[in-house]
């Protein structure tokens, strides 16, 4: 409240305070709701799978599934990890670029 105050005695809009002053205080939530959203999604099974019947519109992790799956008794489990390696590597490469801003975002909240 103490900043919002002192922002608009200093002049700014509402639109300014909110773009200035808050948003930033914002960003580390913000970043990290994007993470969890982009993983919900992209971990989505069930849906796709009453959905989708034809096996080449199939999603990421019905691939998963499909690959640790055996074939008449005998399963490949190396094939089966590297993809759910290559699976996994989107979210991951997207947290390693977000999480800057989940830091900086505490670190600017903890000084203002």
């Amino acid at each position: 409240m103490e900043l919002r105050e002192a922002a608009m005695i200093d002049g700014a809009s509402i639109l300014q305070t909110f773009f200035h002053i808050i948003m930033p205080q914002l960003k580390a939530i913000t970043v990290t709701r994007v993470i969890m959203s982009a993983t919900g999604c992209w971990n989505q099974y069930l849906m796709p799978m009453y959905l989708l019947q034809d096996k080449t519109k199939h999603t990421v992790i019905q691939v998963i599934k499909a690959a640790f799956n055996s074939t008449n008794g005998v399963s490949n489990v190396p094939s089966a990890c590297a993809t759910c390696v290559i699976g996994i590597l989107p979210i991951i490469i997207l947290y390693l670029f977000l999480q800057k801003y989940i830091i900086e975002g505490q670190i600017d909240s903890a000084v203002k």
